[in-house]
């Protein structure tokens, strides 16, 4: 039997948003960033095309889990490689994927009304 994963929107401690997904191999081996005897080889999530758009505007918490018959663990999704901040924008929304250097570079996405210049 396979792990179920789920990556989480929380906005208020509502969850608003659930979306399950399949682990797969990435491009870097992140195990050596972990700084732990973990293997990470199956760190990566394969989901292409969530859809944003059932969210009101705010900021939400972003959060995986993993469970496997009575296991379950939920923790908040961040970014080990302290990348850049990520902003998108359609006809009438910004979201907006932030790292919170205050909060461990843990990950959040704001949303907002977007009006063009």
């Amino acid at each position: 039997e396979m792990p179920i994963y789920s990556l989480y929107f929380v906005k208020d401690g509502v969850v608003n948003l659930e979306v399950e997904m399949t682990t797969t191999t990435g491009q870097y081996d992140l195990t050596p960033l972990v700084n732990s005897d973990n293997d990470y080889t199956y760190a990566w999530y394969e989901k292409q095309g969530i859809d944003l758009s059932t969210l009101e505007n705010g900021i939400y918490n972003i959060y995986v889990s993993i469970s496997l018959d009575t296991y379950f663990e939920i923790i908040p999704l961040y970014d080990v490689y302290d990348r850049y901040n990520i902003e998108s924008t359609t006809t009438d929304k910004k979201y907006t994927f932030e790292i919170n250097e205050n909060k461990y570079d843990r990950l959040t996405l704001t949303i907002s009304d977007y009006v063009p210049e």
